[in-house]
């Protein structure tokens, strides 16, 4: 089924907050101890689940498991997200180094089959799973410096495009395992795209997001951060089912922009709000969100982007109820 469908299946507003680092405080854990223990884990994710009870739930939104399965060096800090110590390629033949990971033994890879398979099994039937995979041009600026791949759309296209075609074979064979592990939804992130062009995302990026999502038999997602002004439309003819937008994008504006088959998420300030808001706030910034998007059915509410792991729980438990309330 398609998210448009569910969505419009729904008597009130889905309400799906992108919270997974905050769900380590639930359990006493910290962010390393979950992502190389799949029992912790899916505690943690689970008790996000009972505590919220939100429509749909995401895990920590961790853009190195691909470069990680690749081989490439990770720092891992005990309660921070983790990042690579280097970007290794320099040229085309560098990439001749590295073969495509294999999902069910390579890095963590496995690790996020297995908690997906678990997620699934224990509160799918209430919840739609979701999973993050990288966007081709944030995983190719995991490859290589974001500035410089930039500036390498224009100086050695060659180079961008072979990257860029190596990254998304990458992310197809991992999203492949996850859909057959169970997942409902895959989100696809690729953050880095809001330092391009509309010209460079549309000739250079688009055609790689596409072929991602035409090799999906699941539910997908676009995430950028930032503001994505610029390439809504661009976005929304990717092909995916729906638009995770960040919280300088005003959604009412995007939603005349783009078919109404293509949900939007969004866009609570996962940093202004959610972690240095109080209650109060976190209610009025949800309401006025609601009632900006009133009539708009292809529409979920969420957060511009993952909440810092250090937000209050008090205001997820605040932006829930308003959802429910007034969704």
């Amino acid at each position: 089924m398609r998210l448009i469908d569910i969505v419009k299946e729904r008597k009130s507003r889905m309400v799906v907050p992108l919270a997974g680092y905050t769900g380590r405080k639930l359990t006493g854990t910290t962010i390393k101890e979950n992502l190389f223990c799949v029992d912790a884990y899916s505690k943690t994710i689970e008790a996000l689940v009972r505590e919220y009870k939100s429509d749909a739930i995401f895990p920590f939104m961790d853009v190195v498991v691909e470069s990680d399965a690749l081989g490439m060096e990770t720092i891992y800090p005990d309660d921070d997200s983790p990042y690579l110590k280097e970007h290794p390629i320099k040229t085309l033949r560098d990439i001749q180094k590295y073969e495509i990971p294999d999902p069910d033994k390579d890095g963590r890879m496995p690790i996020y089959l297995e908690l997906s398979k678990r997620l699934k099994n224990d509160i799918g039937k209430d919840t739609l799973i979701g999973m993050y995979v990288d966007g081709p041009f944030t995983l190719a600026s995991q490859f290589m410096n974001a500035q410089e791949l930039a500036l390498k759309t224009i100086d050695d296209p060659n180079l961008v495009k072979g990257v860029l075609d190596f990254a998304t074979e990458v992310v197809i064979r991992y999203g492949k395992a996850l859909e057959r592990a169970g997942v409902d939804m895959i989100m696809i992130l690729d953050p880095f795209c809001n330092i391009v062009s509309p010209r460079t995302f549309s000739n250079l990026i688009q055609p790689f997001i596409q072929k991602i999502v035409k090799n999906m038999d699941v539910i997908t997602i676009l995430h950028i951060c930032g503001n994505t002004r610029h390439l809504i439309e661009h976005m929304a003819n990717s092909g995916v089912d729906a638009l995770s937008l960040d919280a300088p994008c005003d959604l009412k504006d995007v939603a005349s922009r783009v078919p109404d088959n293509v949900v939007l998420m969004g866009n609570i300030s996962p940093v202004n709000v959610m972690l240095r808001g109080d209650e109060k706030m976190v209610r009025k910034e949800v309401k006025a969100l609601l009632e900006s998007m009133k009539g708009i059915r292809n529409f979920i509410l969420s957060t511009g982007c993952e909440c810092p792991p250090e937000t209050p729980h008090s205001n997820i438990r605040t932006f829930m109820e308003v959802g429910r309330r007034y969704g």
